[in-house]
């Protein structure tokens, strides 16, 4: 029996092991078979995205054809292009000052820029004392004026004629101050002209004024009003002096160390960097106008000669690049003025500047008040083959430039030379030994950009 019992136990163990070992390789099995399914998965799954990458470029590309800019073409044309300078000029002429006779407030009596003859009254020294009686008058010529505007406007006037040639005469002066000061509201002219042109327009207003004065007016306001400035100016004649003309000459307010006569010598000795680093509204700042002065003080300056020489300091410039006696066009944007067939008589060399000086007779009383002003200057105009900037291809290094150009429905990089160029334009030439000649009528790719080279571009 117990031989017995042992043999069932063992057979037991032996189906138990048998079992045992089926399940474990059923189990393996399924593994086996589950990791392939995730393998296959993987595999299908890579496949997948890799079609969704294709697919997607493919997209792109075709995107990109239909949106791709095309190229523009540009036909060579000969063209000009100017080549301008920019820079400063120190204003130069010969110049007298006249002197305060006695001491207090200078009141100005002409404009500045307007020209006078010899003896004539240029301004008055108003003692302080009678400043009150000064400040009186000149409301009583405002009042006046005003009047009269409201008599012209009625329409009731001694003589219409005469009063509207006096209007006319004067409205055409008066609308260039108007003007003026319409600029500088709307930032075209610099804010600190503002109190010069207020006072010149003040003193036109006047001169207007003692010319319809001149008239019988049968208005009893007028008349009340005139006997009053009849009264005050004759308790002002004890209180002022006048400054008389010793020459004939235009008035300038400006006084400063060139109010002088200017020689060869004190061009020599002019700094280009003292000119260009100069405080371009020294002129305003220097105003004599409505200034308190002393007795034998410089009131004013006349300028005696139309000699006008502009001296212009030309940055990074040989002498030889300009010729003696050729003409330029100047212009000075800051003060809206423009001088034509200006004639270059000097040219010196002062280390990396040009100094040119230039010779003008125009427009002195313009420049009466200027010393220092930003010019601008046409110094050449350069012809050639003419293209945009656009087309223009150029090395990382700056140093090559090369244009785009059709040839036999290819395109082609050709390497060009550029003569001239500003902002927008450029002036070409072909490069020495150059593969393509560029000629009037060549055609090239203005967006360059777009295209390869060698790439064909017309089937």
């Amino acid at each position: 029996m117990a031989n017995n019992f042992t043999d069932n136990t063992n057979i037991n163990k032996v189906q138990n092991k048998e079992v045992n070992h089926s399940r474990t390789e059923i189990l393996s099995r399924r593994q086996e078979q589950e990791e392939k399914r995730l393998r296959q998965r993987f595999y299908i799954m890579i496949v997948f995205v890799i079609i969704i990458i294709i697919l997607a470029f493919a997209m792109i590309n075709i995107i990109r054809s239909e949106y791709k800019p095309k190229p523009q073409l540009y036909i060579l044309v000969p063209g000009n292009l100017e080549k301008n300078i920019e820079s400063k000029s120190l204003v130069l002429r010969d110049e007298i000052q006249l002197e305060a006779s006695s001491s207090g407030l200078m009141a100005a009596g002409v404009t500045s820029g307007e020209k006078i003859a010899v003896n004539d009254p240029v301004a008055k020294i108003v003692d302080l004392q009678a400043e009150q009686q000064r400040e009186e008058l000149a409301e009583v010529n405002e009042e006046i004026s005003e009047r009269q505007l409201e008599l012209l406007n009625e329409h009731n006037l001694p003589d219409d004629g005469l009063v509207e040639r006096i209007y006319s005469k004067y409205d055409i002066q008066l609308s260039e101050y108007i003007k003026t000061l319409q600029d500088i509201a709307n930032d075209k002219l610099p804010i600190d002209n503002t109190a010069m042109i207020q006072e010149e327009l003040s003193l036109k207003l006047k001169e207007r004024s003692e010319n319809l004065n001149t008239l019988d007016f049968e208005d009893e306001t007028i008349i009340n009003l005139k006997n009053k400035k009849a009264s005050l100016e004759s308790y002002l004649k004890d209180y002022e002096t006048p400054i008389i003309s010793k020459k004939s000459g235009y008035v300038s307010y400006l006084i400063d160390e060139y109010s002088r006569k200017i020689t060869e010598e004190d061009i020599d000795k002019i700094d280009p960097e003292t000119i260009l680093n100069a405080n371009i509204d020294v002129h305003k700042e220097k105003n004599m106008l409505k200034q308190n002065l002393s007795k034998g003080q410089s009131a004013l300056s006349l300028i005696t000669s139309f000699d006008q020489r502009l001296v212009v300091p030309v940055d990074r410039a040989m002498a030889a690049e300009f010729e003696i006696d050729n003409i330029y066009d100047l212009k000075f944007p800051r003060e809206n003025l423009e001088l034509n067939a200006v004639k270059l008589i000097s040219v010196k060399e002062q280390g990396e500047y040009a100094l040119l000086t230039f010779y003008t007779s125009q427009k002195i009383g313009d420049f009466a008040d200027l010393r220092y002003t930003p010019v601008s200057m046409k110094i050449e105009s350069v012809r050639g083959l003419k293209i945009p900037q656009s087309a223009i291809v150029r090395s990382k290094e700056g140093n090559k430039a090369a244009v785009m150009v059709l040839r036999r429905a290819y395109v082609y990089e050709q390497e060009i030379e550029i003569l001239a160029e500003d902002d927008e334009y450029a002036i070409i030439a072909n490069k020495e030994n150059s593969d393509i000649e560029l000629t009037d009528g060549s055609v090239i790719v203005q967006n360059p950009e777009t295209v390869r080279n060698g790439e064909k571009l017309m089937s």
